[in-house]
């Protein structure tokens, strides 16, 4: 798909993906090890994707680094069922700590869709927004693929993500890719 970097971002959520920078770290060296042996020339780094929750604001509260990408951005999300209630707090001290929060996927906030002046308000608190390219595709279903393309209209997007999990999701961004309006999405857009 012409990619010649990588940034890996997998799921830290306590209770599920008990993820840190410990266990993120050694197994990107891993995988830096295993292209340079097979001469695959791209660069490949890692972050993660933090679920703003109570024990994510905990972290953040203890001063410990946390996996970013860039210069000083850090991914965050919310759970598809509502939002998260100390999302606020979590931005403000991540903002403080000279963070640059990035929502992931707000179009696949469901709960969000009638509400979109809090997509606003997050660029209002300082966020920036990442859209998942296989959300465009229409992978997700109709009204997240309307929500995103409808951020995107109204320049509100400021990175795209692939959300690439398995080989399923390589092949809809192969057919994504080859999809000639898709790129027209993109004509008057800042991304």
């Amino acid at each position: 798909l012409g990619y010649t970097k990588l940034i890996c971002t997998p799921h830290i959520i306590s209770d599920i993906h008990p993820n840190s920078a410990e266990t993120i770290l050694p197994k990107l060296e891993l995988v830096r090890n295993a292209l340079k042996e097979k001469n695959i020339n791209v660069v490949i780094e890692a972050a993660a994707e933090y679920m703003v929750d109570i024990d994510m604001e905990k972290e953040v509260k203890s001063g410990r680094p946390l996996l970013t990408f860039g210069r000083n951005l850090i991914l965050i999300e919310m759970s598809y069922i509502g939002p998260s209630p100390n999302m606020e707090r979590v931005v403000f001290q991540l903002r403080m700590d000279g963070l640059q929060p990035v929502i992931a996927h707000p179009e696949r906030y469901g709960y969000y869709h009638n509400d979109f002046d809090m997509y606003q308000r997050f660029a209002d608190m300082g966020c920036l927004l990442q859209v998942n390219l296989l959300s465009l595709q229409g992978y997700y279903g109709k009204p997240v693929k309307l929500a995103a393309e409808k951020l995107i209209k109204n320049n509100m997007v400021d990175l795209l993500g692939t959300d690439m999990h398995h080989e399923k999701h390589l092949a809809a961004l192969k057919e994504l890719a080859s999809k000639k309006d898709f790129y027209k999405l993109f004509e008057t857009a800042n991304i």
